[in-house]
């Protein structure tokens, strides 16, 4: 299973958040930018919880938060 960039944080049992999950259509070259499909109330509230996340994690001691464990064979294994 290839779960990217957040995988030794999951296998580590800490929780993540995904900063950009990026529709489909976001990939497309749309007139005007597309920008008639954006809901700024909603962005706002999508931006305002991703900054009280940070804050809250800022101030958590990092034994708290978790601790992935350095494994050379993985970072080789991903490399090949």
């Amino acid at each position: 299973m290839m779960l990217g960039e957040g995988q030794p944080l999951y296998a580590s049992g800490i929780p993540t958040i995904s900063s950009c999950p990026i529709p489909d259509y976001l990939c497309q070259v749309l007139p005007g930018g597309g920008l008639d499909r954006l809901d700024p109330d909603y962005a706002f509230q999508q931006v305002e919880t991703f900054a009280r996340t940070v804050d809250l994690l800022d101030t958590m001691p990092r034994g708290e938060i978790g601790i992935v464990p350095f494994n050379l064979s993985t970072v080789i294994g991903d490399l090949l």
